[in-house]
């Protein structure tokens, strides 16, 4: 065979056992060549944060012994490079150290960074806490508080402990080399509120988004629907966490921002970025010098290496741009109750004189189906032009959300008053607090919710199907709501929901 005259050629004969690769290197020693292995390393890492990447890193020229020893090889030269060739060779290590995982608990077989080195101790004892974690022995807010307590001690092994944790559960979050698991779900809540708590800084912070957005641009990855389902959902659950958080990166905001996939899923946690972003001036571009200096001691560099979502281009204009495309800001953070979120959209609207609510709200006190057509035309004097979305805003928040029982009055109501835009914003609206409620941490544990959202859904089945008007399917995708309910373990509180909707 003819001696391999390039590193491409040195690594296919070394993996058909042609040629020795040490001996090719050695042959070959210069800085020249170390700066070339370096760039190949750094390219063909980035496939592995590329969620269209459907095939494994060991299928490639590279394999684990060579790029130990490129990695070995690369080492040498480290004091002649420039910084940033030093930079990536750093995110090198750490992505070769983090991806070749080949024994049974999913320790790395080969780690060239030492700070992932972990004892067995520490290893134990983070398997505990995931285990307990996952059995719901202990809950997120433990795990946040101890994983708090750890990163603000200085001893050694509490650091370890603090680090082998972070290292592990990216692991558990990461999908482009194995299937989900069935606590993906946990995984992502816990995920975003280690970020929405700033226990996760720096480094690890950039590999935290990373991991967020290539789940959520999982669906146009061609990759198999319902993986690429649960993707997207583990994405939007992580970042439901964290979306009232201001990130560091504007880049980070112009990814999200690039589609339209979490505006048409979720519109309300959309417009909760969209105000972070809006209101937070002051987030800029993160270069990584900036991460290094950061914090020095990441479990986990940046995942992606250089340049997957840290383009290095100016895109502010950009996201401001497609910030200011959309609708005005309607605000629900994951725990809020159906009444704060009330009051927070209330804020947005007009509100009428005193006379005029007290006078709007005895009239539905004393509606009937005998006298709704007289007091349909005083509300209507009362409250058009000016106060219709605060008229809407009340019927569906204060009466239709609680009252079923006079649901059939209030539509007699609206026929009554006749006004069209009036009608599409009752149904918007309801839209808007149906969407809150399903998306809530609140929804699983309170009943009053789940009451809530059966009687919303009871009204938005009146307002549409039961008067022969459509429910868009970019409004509300009934069974992808199905899905996603069982995705995230909340039949409970949808499929009730979804009985009253079919009902109406």
């Amino acid at each position: 065979m003819q001696h391999p005259s390039n590193l491409e050629s040195a690594l296919l004969a070394a993996k058909r056992g042609y040629c020795s690769l040490e001996s090719w290197l050695k042959e070959h020693e210069s800085l020249e060549c170390a700066s070339k292995a370096l760039r190949f390393l750094s390219n063909a890492y980035k496939q592995l944060s590329d969620p269209t990447f459907k095939g494994r890193i060991e299928d490639s020229l590279l394999s684990e012994v060579s790029s130990k020893i490129l990695i070995a090889f690369i080492d040498k030269y480290a004091g002649l490079m420039t910084p940033e060739e030093n930079r990536s060779l750093r995110t090198v290590r750490s992505i070769a150290s983090w991806n070749f995982v080949t024994s049974e608990d999913g320790a790395s077989s080969f780690t060239a960074d030492p700070t992932l080195n972990f004892s067995s101790d520490v290893e134990n004892e983070v398997k505990v806490y995931f285990n307990n974690f996952y059995k719901r022995i202990i809950s997120v807010d433990d795990i946040v508080n101890m994983m708090k307590a750890l990163k603000n001690v200085s001893d050694a092994k509490s650091l370890n402990i603090f680090n082998c944790f972070i290292h592990h559960l990216y692991k558990e979050c990461k999908f482009s080399r194995k299937p989900l698991k069935t606590h993906s779900h946990m995984s992502a809540v816990l995920l975003g509120s280690l970020i929405n708590h700033n226990v996760i800084t720096g480094q690890d912070l950039i590999a935290a988004l990373q991991l967020v957005l290539n789940a959520l641009q999982a669906r146009s990855s061609g990759k198999d629907p319902t993986v690429s389902l649960k993707m997207f959902m583990f994405g939007l659950e992580s970042l439901r966490q964290f979306a009232s958080k201001p990130q560091p990166s504007v880049e980070f905001y112009s990814e999200l921002f690039s589609s339209n996939e979490i505006a048409d899923e979720d519109p309300s946690l959309f417009n909760i970025l969209r105000r972070t972003f809006e209101e937070n001036p002051s987030i800029t571009r993160l270069s990584e010098e900036d991460l290094l200096k950061s914090d020095s001691k990441s479990a986990v560099p940046h995942a992606g290496g250089p340049g997957v979502f840290l383009k290095g281009v100016d895109v502010t204009e950009a996201v401001a741009s497609a910030v200011r495309a959309g609708d005005k800001p309607l605000s629900l953070t994951n725990n809020e109750s159906f009444d704060t979120a009330v009051e927070v959209y209330r804020e947005t609207l007009l509100q009428p004189p005193v006379d005029v609510t007290d006078r709007v709200h005895f009239l539905i006190n004393n509606l009937t189906p005998l006298n709704v057509v007289d007091k349909s035309k005083e509300i209507r004097k009362k409250v058009f032009p000016d106060f219709v979305e605060w008229f809407v805003n009340y019927i569906v928040s204060t009466r239709a959300s609680k009252e079923e029982n006079f649901h059939h009055v209030y539509i007699e109501l609206l026929e009554n008053l006749n006004d069209v835009q009036m009608y599409k914003s009752m149904i918007n609206t309801t839209l808007y607090y149906v969407k809150s409620l399903l998306y809530s941490e609140r929804i699983i544990r309170e009943s009053n919710d789940r009451s809530l959202l059966k009687n919303l859904g009871s009204w938005l089945g009146l307002l549409t199907f039961a008067n022969n008007k459509p429910l868009l399917s970019k409004d509300l995708e009934v069974k992808r709501i199905i899905c996603e309910a069982y995705v995230r373990g909340r039949l409970m509180s949808v499929l009730p929901f979804i009985q009253k909707l079919l009902e109406g």
